[in-house]
């Protein structure tokens, strides 16, 4: 009868051990919906819109960001996203693409590129 009640517990134990791994019950929600977070920086000298979007958006909300601060957007779907950004002189908008992961917070840097007035998100000129 002891071996019987060990085994017993033991294939329990199996069976709620295995079916934990599945489960969305103990899921981050940025896991269950596939979401992350995007942290865009402003290195300019300058204020600066900003903007991230993905898909096929037909909205966007531009938000302005003073030199030296960052602006935090949440619940941006994983996959393709483009970071926007626009000196506030100009009427030219700047985009980089990148890949956001569910659950990463991505880090994103605006700089100013002083050969050709505008931003650059590659490197720091």
């Amino acid at each position: 009868m002891k071996k019987l009640l060990t085994f017993s517990v033991i294939a329990i134990a199996v069976v709620l051990l295995t079916s934990c791994e599945t489960s969305t019950m103990f899921q981050e929600p940025c896991e269950t919906n596939q979401t992350g977070t995007v942290i865009v920086r402003n290195e300019t000298n300058h204020g600066i819109y900003v903007d991230v979007t993905w898909g096929s958006m037909n909205e966007n909300s531009e938000r302005w960001c003073s030199n030296g601060y960052s602006l935090t957007y949440t619940n941006v779907p994983a996959g393709s996203i483009k970071i926007w950004g626009q000196v506030a002189s100009t009427d030219v908008w700047e985009y980089d693409t990148e890949y956001l992961s569910a659950c990463e917070d991505l880090e994103f840097t605006w700089y100013y590129n002083k050969s050709t007035t505008s931003i650059d998100a590659k490197e720091k000129k």
